[in-house]
Formats: structure tokens, C-alpha cells, sequence
């Protein structure tokens, strides 16, 4: 589980920092994480970009599913 939770707030971190819009080719594995934590922390992600975040971070170009659909990629067993 904690596994999980790390590879959560790996995203949440990328997400924020501008890297992922400096460079739209990188790809991030998150391996061995499993998958079914994926929808939840997207759609708080989600939340917390439209809620919680301050203004300057909306000047994001992409919602976290985008960044999320371009950037990373997951493995499951």
C-alpha cells in the first residue's frame, strides 16, 4: 500500500512542477504499483487543481488525466 501511496504523490509532484509541459516526450514508468489507485488519486488530483491549488498554478496547460494519460505509464501483476 505504501507503495501506492508514494507513486500518488510522485504524480501530484510532477504534475506541479512545470516539467511535464517543458518536456511533453518524457515518460514516467511506475512500476509494479498496481493500478486500481490510479482513478482515485486522478480524480483528487482533479479536485485539488480546480480547488486548492494557488492561481499561478493554473497557468498548467493540461488536467491531471492528461498529464497523466501523456506522461506516465503503469504496471500491474
Amino acid at each position: 500500500m505504501m507503495h501506492s501511496l508514494a507513486c500518488a504523490a510522485t504524480i501530484g509532484n510532477w504534475m506541479v512542477s512545470g516539467r511535464l509541459d517543458r518536456h511533453p516526450k518524457l515518460k514516467i514508468g511506475l512500476i509494479e504499483a498496481g493500478l486500481g489507485w490510479v482513478p482515485f488519486v486522478l480524480e483528487m488530483l482533479d479536485h485539488q487543481f480546480d480547488e486548492m491549488l494557488p492561481d499561478s498554478a493554473k497557468l498548467l496547460n493540461k488536467r491531471p488525466w492528461e498529464y497523466f494519460r501523456d506522461h506516465f505509464w503503469t504496471t500491474f501483476w
